[in-house]
C-alpha cells in the first residue's frame, strides 16, 4: 500500500480524450494567487507525504518541497501539471519547459549519440541549484549537464565509465580557447614531413595524403596531451576534441569521405559498399582548415567562465569517492 492517498491523485487508466474548449494557459504567479484551488490534478503534498526516500536538500538552498509545489502549479506553457502514484513514487506530468523556440548555445553543437537538449538539466539546475553549488552528473556523455552548470555558474561535476567522455567535456569547460591560439598551435605542426603515429586509417574512409596528416597530428598530440585525458595542454586538449567530433561523417566538412553520421559507425567492408555505390574515392581534406572551422563555430558563443574547482572523472556511477558526502 502506498503511504500516500491515493484517491488525491489521478488515476494510472488511459482514459478516452474528451473535446473541451480551449482555455488561455494558467500563468505560474496567476496559479500560487489560487493555493486553495480544490482542482483534482492539483493535489496538496507535504512532507508528511512524501515517501520516506525522498527529502529535502540538507543544505542552505532552494527547498525541496517548494520546488513539487511550483512543479504541482505550473502550466505555463499550456498544460496543467497532474499528478499520479506509481510504486510510491509520485510522477508530475506537465510541461516545465520550451525545447524549441531558443538557438541552443554553440558548445552543444557537437555529435553524441543520444545527447538530451540542455532545456532539460537547464530547468532543474536553476530550480534546484545555487551559483556556486555542486552539481554532478554520473552519467556524463556528450557533458551536456556540466557545460549547463559551468554556463550558469555552478561546479560542474561529471563522470562516465567511457573515456570519450572526458575527453570531449573537459576542453568546452576548460580554460578559454581562442580561435587564434589554435591557429598558432596548428602553425607548429610539420603537416609534409612530420613524424607520423602508426594510426590504423582505412583508405576507404580517407584519402592517403589525408591519413598522413592526421596520423601526424596524432603523433603531435601525443607530445602536447595525455589522450587518456588526465592532464593536458587546453589548447591541444580543445584540437583533439575537434579531430574527435569532425573524423568521420556524411558532408563536406568531415576529414572522411562520405561514411554514415558520425554518432554511427560502420564497418570497412560496407564503407566500400558505399564508396562503390556512390562512384567515388575520398577525397583529400585539408585538415587543418576543418579543425579551425569547427572551432570557429564552436566559440562563436564565447565559453562559460572557468572555474579550476570543476571535476570530470572516468569511473562507473557506483564509484565516486572523490566526491565529498553531502556536497552535491
Amino acid at each position: 500500500m502506498s503511504s500516500l492517498e491515493p484517491e488525491t491523485y489521478l488515476s494510472l487508466e488511459k482514459k478516452p480524450k474528451t473535446v473541451t474548449k480551449a482555455e488561455p494557459p494558467i500563468s505560474l504567479e496567476k496559479k500560487r494567487q489560487n493555493t486553495d484551488s480544490d482542482d483534482p490534478a492539483l493535489p496538496q503534498i507535504d512532507a508528511a507525504h512524501l515517501p520516506k526516500s525522498f527529502q529535502p536538500p540538507l543544505s542552505e538552498g532552494p527547498d525541496a518541497l517548494e520546488f513539487l509545489k511550483d512543479i504541482r502549479e505550473a502550466s505555463d506553457h499550456g498544460k496543467l501539471t497532474s499528478t499520479y502514484i506509481d510504486h510510491d513514487i509520485p510522477y508530475y506530468c506537465g510541461a516545465f519547459f520550451k525545447s524549441g523556440g531558443e538557438r541552443l548555445h554553440a558548445l552543444y553543437e557537437f555529435p553524441y549519440r543520444a545527447a538530451f537538449p540542455p532545456f532539460l538539466p537547464a530547468f532543474f539546475i536553476n530550480a534546484l541549484s545555487c551559483e556556486g553549488d555542486i552539481v554532478h552528473d554520473p552519467f556524463g556523455g556528450s557533458g551536456t549537464v556540466a557545460i549547463e552548470a559551468a554556463r550558469t555558474g555552478r561546479i560542474a561535476y561529471s563522470s562516465d565509465i567511457n573515456p570519450l567522455a572526458k575527453m570531449i567535456t573537459v576542453p568546452r569547460i576548460g580554460p578559454e580557447v581562442t580561435l587564434e591560439a589554435v591557429d598558432q598551435a596548428l602553425a607548429t605542426v610539420d603537416w609534409e614531413k612530420g613524424e607520423a603515429a602508426p594510426l590504423d586509417l582505412s583508405d576507404a574512409f580517407f584519402h592517403p595524403r589525408t591519413a598522413f596528416k592526421l596520423q601526424v597530428l596524432r603523433r603531435w598530440l601525443e607530445l602536447n596531451i595525455s589522450l587518456e585525458g588526465s592532464e593536458a595542454d587546453p589548447i591541444a586538449a580543445w584540437i583533439f576534441m575537434v579531430v574527435l567530433a569532425r573524423l568521420t561523417g556524411h558532408s563536406q566538412g568531415y576529414m572522411s569521405g562520405y561514411t554514415l553520421p558520425p554518432n554511427q559507425a560502420t564497418t570497412v567492408a560496407r564503407q566500400r559498399r558505399i564508396n562503390a555505390k556512390r562512384g567515388e574515392t575520398p577525397p583529400e581534406k585539408d585538415v587543418r582548415s576543418i579543425i579551425l572551422k569547427k572551432t570557429a563555430s564552436l566559440l562563436r558563443h564565447g565559453m562559460p567562465p572557468f572555474n579550476s574547482n570543476h571535476r570530470i572523472e572516468v569511473g562507473p556511477a557506483s564509484d565516486t569517492p572523490w566526491i565529498e558526502s553531502e556536497s552535491v
